[in-house]
């Protein structure tokens, strides 16, 4: 995998990007109430349960990408306790981190 080998200057800003965006991964494995129906009915497996495996798999590609792992950065916001729509956005103060939707902050 070449992603990290590049000059320098392209190595640094794929790491920069990297260290930028590491804090959204954990919203990967936070389940919510479509997720938890979804385990519950053995239709996908828990989240939480697939964290491991991503995780070992994630730290392969950095390595063969020459990359470094961020460092843990657990996500600030949790994930909306509604789903985001269109006819929503206009009216809540913060941006939701799934669809850049803004979410109210008392959902939180």
């Amino acid at each position: 995998m070449r992603l990290g080998d590049g000059t320098q200057e392209s190595h640094d800003r794929v790491q920069g990007a990297l260290d930028s965006l590491w804090r959204f991964t954990a919203e990967l494995f936070a389940a919510d109430d479509v997720d938890e129906r979804m385990e519950a009915a053995a239709i996908a497996p828990a989240l939480m349960e697939l964290a491991p495996r991503w995780s070992a798999r994630i730290d392969e590609d950095l390595r063969a990408a020459t990359l470094k792992r961020p460092a843990a950065q657990p996500y600030p916001l949790a994930r909306p306790a509604r789903r985001c729509t269109p006819s929503t956005w206009g009216t809540c103060s913060r941006k939701c981190s799934i669809c850049s939707a803004p979410i109210r902050a008392s959902r939180w």
